[in-house]
């Protein structure tokens, strides 16, 4: 009886991937492992940026965002009321607005003769968008440290808000220059002798 016929071999039996894995030098093997890590934290890395949530933005302060109270604040000159008959006193009438709302905290000015007090009382509120009207007394004290003509007159204020506190010189315009000089000069100008007879 016959053997049966042999198989047909087509092809050949090719090396398997783990063998031609092992068959690589481990110099090799070492460099592919390192570069995949590589790829692989890389992809997982651009993976975690792209899908992070947006980082929100810090909210600012509302005191930053206030402007300082000189910005926001304005002083003007209204009128003079005096000078108050047989005393050395006269009022100065004034109004300040602020945008944002301030505090009017002190009012001075440079001549050593004078003596200023406001009211109402220090300090005087100022609401926001709000006109107040406020008076500033002065009194002569000496006349030898007051200027008969105080074409520089200006007030130093100091005002306060949540941001900041500011010192600055209101100048107030030349009107009140005038009216100033001429409540001091009133106050102070000595009266010129009449002339003697026959001169």
């Amino acid at each position: 009886m016959d053997a049966p016929p042999e198989p047909e071999v087509l092809g050949h039996d090719e090396p398997r991937l783990t063998d031609r894995w092992t068959a690589l030098p481990d110099r090799t093997r070492r460099s592919v492992i390192i570069t995949a890590g590589l790829l692989l934290l890389a992809g997982l890395t651009g993976y975690g940026l792209a899908t992070r949530p947006a980082t929100p933005v810090p909210t600012v302060p509302t005191e930053s965002l206030m402007p300082y109270p000189l910005q926001s604040t304005e002083l003007h000159y209204v009128e003079i009321d005096g000078p108050i008959s047989g005393q050395k006193v006269f009022h100065v009438r004034l109004t300040a607005e602020s945008s944002t709302g301030a505090a009017l905290t002190h009012v001075t000015q440079g001549y050593d003769g004078l003596h200023l007090k406001a009211g109402p009382p220090l300090p005087i509120k100022l609401p926001p968008g709000q006109k107040v009207k406020f008076t500033v007394t002065f009194e002569v004290e000496q006349c030898a440290g007051v200027p008969l003509n105080a074409s520089m007159a200006f007030l130093d204020v100091t005002l306060r808000n949540t941001r900041a506190i500011q010192v600055y010189s209101a100048i107030l315009g030349d009107r009140y220059a005038t009216d100033l000089s001429a409540a001091l000069r009133a106050l102070c100008e000595h009266p010129k002798r009449a002339a003697s007879p026959g001169t």
